[in-house]
């Protein structure tokens, strides 16, 4: 019986800009993709709390080799989260009434304010664990063992739902049911497959 529904934000709840930061400041054969965001060493310690945003955008400018100041790092990057995705932030209030829900988000000290001052999505979920708070990023299993344990859900009653297959494998191995969904259609479609259509109707 399900229990809990664990939501990644970024690409699930929040839709993300298609540049981290702006292609404009790299030379042609220079980028800051995706991939290699999700595999950076920088980017993990920036959101395991490890370093401020200040020493990140140092660090940053020092590998990509960009002329943009600290600063400028940090503002454009704050504005790579865009916007909710409405019909996901309908269906979590839907689900509320019947499960518990709560977000599971690698994510930093520039973008967290942004969850709760302008997105308000503290008023979504029933807990937002955020991991440079925790000090825990997924895919680690210690993460998804945060979640659990201070929800006093075991996995085999938790759903967890992410765009990045790396996390959905580590939780699929920890037992938690999962959803691979990116974007708002694939989200909505997988809670349908999930047997939730009619919650979310």
């Amino acid at each position: 019986m399900i229990k809990l529904l664990i939501f990644d934000l970024g690409g699930v709840v929040i839709k993300l800009g298609d540049e981290i930061l702006p292609a404009s400041w790299f030379d042609p054969e220079r980028s800051l993709s995706l991939q290699q965001w999700l595999h950076s060493e920088l980017a993990a310690d920036f959101e395991r709390g490890e370093l401020s945003a200040n020493a990140f955008a140092g660090a940053l400018k020092r590998e990509l080799t960009l002329g943009q100041s600290s600063e400028q790092i940090i503002e454009a990057f704050r504005q790579w989260p865009e916007s909710l995705y409405p019909q996901v932030v309908e269906a979590i209030g839907r689900l509320k009434g019947h499960y518990k829900v709560v977000a599971l988000s690698n994510t930093n000290e520039v973008h967290y304010p942004r969850i709760f001052d302008e997105f308000k999505l503290d008023e979504c979920f029933d807990e937002i664990f955020a991991s440079h708070i925790m000090g825990l990023l997924k895919p680690d299993a210690a993460a998804f063992f945060h979640v659990l344990d201070a929800m006093g859900c075991p996995a085999s009653e938790a759903v967890f739902i992410d765009d990045n297959l790396d996390n959905i494998l580590a939780a699929q191995e920890l037992g938690l049911t999962t959803i691979h969904a990116k974007g708002e259609q694939q989200v909505m479609e997988g809670l349908v497959q999930l047997g939730l259509k009619g919650l979310l109707q």
